[in-house]
């Protein structure tokens, strides 16, 4: 992650750690319940096999021991409240580790989002600049966390996140959070599957200076732990208390109705995409999710001409190896596969996209340099508001 929240792989392990100081209900009582699920899951690891360290695993099979009515060490009637915790224990892991850096001057003090996210929402916004060319930009994303929503409103540019039943705009982008996000909120009405979105996350950190400590470096916004009281003082709405997330790979009919419309819009963006870009997914092999978008999304009039994959684990690996399987053979010409960060890949891309900034010329250029959007260095003025000539070629 690149605002200090835990990965799917250690999420569970850095949860457990979280857990050791919390002293206060509910948030006690949801972590002591998640982490006696999780120990009595242990039993059926005689009979069959499945992680019970992974996020992703153990969301999926609470979802499923709901569906069956069946939880080691569980009544029928308790599983519903676990999976609630489970939800619980996310957003409160996710608010509590995910951080952001504290700006002061003589005047003010401010919070702002996290460096990696504003650098790649310029990127977006030279990419969407009338002059680019490019005829649309949109991101889908699997993470439940706000900040890339926040870098965004920092920017002003609004995210569109096709929910249904809320109208959009015009001048934003279509933000696809495909597994829910920490300021989605379920309208609590037994009759109604209305999914509002708390769309005030620079407001939060406004108010937030006022808790921050003198020499405090970074801090929380706490958007998801608070998110009813921010729904019903914006919105005069009460919303169920824990957001709107949903497990990878989980086709269940609830999440399909709630979420069906933002599913909707991603495969209608695939289906017109020239250029796929993929940073830091994994694709694992928990999540069906993707590869089942991904076909069916992108049969379409269009063609591929970039699909790029960034990701750190080294070329020839298992992430490598699982999207070259995914691949057809109309996509997988113009595939490439680079072992980057978060970081070096808004660089690179910039590099693809835009070549060096204006007068600059080096030569045994690494790939992921030069760096883009630090302070020092090199801003989106200093580039081309042209893109150099579109390919499925990497530049060296």
């Amino acid at each position: 992650m690149h605002a200090g929240a835990p990965v799917m792989a250690t999420f569970l392990e850095n949860a457990k750690l979280l857990s050791k100081g919390i002293t206060q209900d509910p948030w006690k009582s949801h972590f002591e319940r998640v982490f006696k699920a999780i120990n009595d899951l242990q039993r059926v690891h005689s009979k069959a096999y499945f992680d019970i360290h992974n996020l992703e695993a153990v969301f999926t099979i609470l979802e499923t021991a709901q569906t069956i009515g069946k939880l080691p060490g569980f009544k029928h009637e308790e599983i519903p409240a676990v999976l609630d915790s489970f939800k619980s224990v996310i957003t409160y892991t996710l608010d509590v580790t995910t951080e952001f850096p504290v700006r002061r001057d003589p005047q003010n003090i401010e919070i702002l989002p996290s460096p990696d996210y504003k650098r790649f929402v310029q990127l977006i916004q030279m990419l969407q600049d009338a002059q680019s060319g490019i005829n649309g930009v949109s991101i889908i994303t699997f993470n439940y966390d706000i900040a890339l929503d926040f870098a965004l409103r920092s920017c002003n540019v609004y995210p569109d996140y096709c929910l249904p039943n809320i109208l959009s705009s015009g001048g934003r982008i279509k933000l696809l959070k495909l597994h829910g996000s920490l300021n989605w909120g379920r309208v609590k009405d037994k009759d109604s599957d209305d999914i509002r979105y708390f769309d005030q996350i620079e407001v939060v950190a406004r108010n937030r200076v006022i808790s921050v400590t003198p020499n405090q470096a970074m801090t929380n916004l706490l958007v998801g732990t608070d998110l009813p009281t921010l729904m019903s003082d914006r919105w005069k709405i009460d919303v169920e208390p824990a957001p709107v997330i949903v497990p990878p790979g989980f086709y269940k009919a609830e999440h399909h109705e709630a979420l069906k419309e933002v599913w909707r819009a991603a495969a209608e963006e695939l289906s017109d995409a020239e250029d796929i870009i993929v940073i830091g997914f994994s694709l694992p092999t928990t999540d069906s999710f993707f590869n089942h978008l991904y076909a069916l999304g992108t049969e379409g009039g269009s063609t591929i001409r970039k699909f790029w994959v960034f990701n750190p684990e080294a070329e020839g690996g298992p992430v490598e190896n699982r999207f070259k399987a995914m691949l057809g053979f109309g996509a997988s010409p113009h595939s490439h596969y680079f072992p980057l960060t978060f970081s070096e890949a808004v660089n690179e891309l910039v590099y693809q996209y835009y070549g060096l900034p204006i007068g600059m010329h080096m030569g045994g250029r690494r790939p992921g340099l030069p760096w883009f959007g630090e302070p020092g260095s090199y801003a989106p003025h200093n580039y081309s508001k042209v893109p150099l000539k579109c390919s499925s070629q990497v530049r060296p």
